[in-house]
């Protein structure tokens, strides 16, 4: 059985990255010179003996190439510095490393839901030098918060990328902020590849437009990975859009004022295991009034409710009757 399912996963690895090839080769298919490059985060790394680790890439044949793209709020760890990684250059008559594309998307497929964060955050197409992407990343990695105050933002991981491109406004940034890049993909939570195209490709400065909405949305996304982790544990599959939904959840839990970590995590478990308007039924509601009131967990109070009630709980969220149990979930 054991033989079966890594059978299956590296199907799955070689379909997705035959698909990132279908969908790279477009952008390549012209007479302008093109790169094509791989984002990797070391600050959420990959031990020494991978064979992504960059260690193991100065000794790969043929030669790999990088570029380190400098994190100010990282200056005294450069070797946390996102990397990127030529997969294809112009001057090799359309060369790409085969078999190094595979490994990348194995990685982030593996790595898609881990609470530690991508190591392989996404493939980017460029008519500039990698050089000059690296800068701008730089630039884009600082952003203005306030008037006065700016912080670093790591908006290339994959999580947060999906949490972007559900912004007009951080969309419009991030043609931006990445001028002179085609087409960005990456693999969000449930596994799926996706594409951003961009349609400007003039270099412009870049400007602090996220709002203070998007602003809180990356604030959401260390809770956002717990709930990821602990819905993977219970062997709940992750809805399309599981990012948005997910941030959703935990804005509701926000709403109706529920303010422990442990009661918002519980909330955001059921309205992504069970179905978004699970909370309307009478007695959840009730449950949520014990836990606003610190009368008990909301985890508690959902526990002491009979079957029939939590079944009708169910059937009013309108999505996955008889799933795990709150119990289940925050085991």
């Amino acid at each position: 059985m054991e033989d079966m399912s890594e059978a299956a996963e590296m199907g799955e690895h070689l379909a997705v990255a035959q698909a990132l090839r279908e969908q790279l080769w477009p952008h390549l298919d012209t007479d302008a010179p093109r790169w094509v490059l791989a984002l990797l985060d070391p600050n959420h790394p990959v031990a020494v003996h991978d064979p992504l680790h960059v260690t193991r890439l100065a000794q790969r044949q043929p030669p790999v190439e990088w570029l380190p793209v400098r994190r100010e709020d990282f200056l005294s760890s450069p070797e946390l510095w996102p990397q990127l990684l030529v997969l294809r250059a112009p001057d090799r008559s359309g060369w790409i490393d085969g078999p190094l594309l595979d490994l990348t998307v194995a990685h982030a497929l593996e790595r898609r839901t881990s609470i530690n964060g991508a190591y392989v955050c996404g493939w980017l197409v460029t008519d500039r030098d990698p050089a000059d992407i690296a800068r701008q990343m730089k630039r884009a990695l600082q952003q203005r918060m306030s008037f006065l105050q700016q912080r670093a933002l790591a908006w290339f991981e994959p999580h947060r990328w999906a949490l972007l491109m559900a912004s007009e406004d951080a969309r419009a940034w991030l043609r931006t902020a990445m001028a002179g890049v085609h087409s960005w993909s990456w693999i969000d939570l449930a596994g799926h590849l996706n594409e951003t195209l961009f349609t400007g490709h003039n270099e412009a400065p870049v400007a602090g437009a996220l709002t203070g909405a998007d602003w809180a949305r990356q604030q959401r996304v260390p809770q956002a990975r717990q709930v990821v982790l602990a819905l993977t544990k219970a062997d709940i599959d992750l809805p399309a859009d599981a990012e948005r939904h997910i941030d959703q959840a935990l804005l509701q839990a926000d709403v109706l004022g529920l303010i422990l970590l442990e009661d918002r995590l519980c909330f955001a478990l059921h309205s992504i295991g069970i179905g978004p308007q699970w909370h309307r039924h009478p007695a959840a509601t009730a449950c949520i009034e014990c836990a606003t009131n610190g009368e008990s967990t909301l985890a508690d109070a959902l526990d002491a409710l009979d079957d029939e009630t939590l079944h009708r709980i169910a059937i009013t969220a309108g999505e996955h009757v008889g799933t795990k149990t709150s119990k289940e979930f925050m085991a």
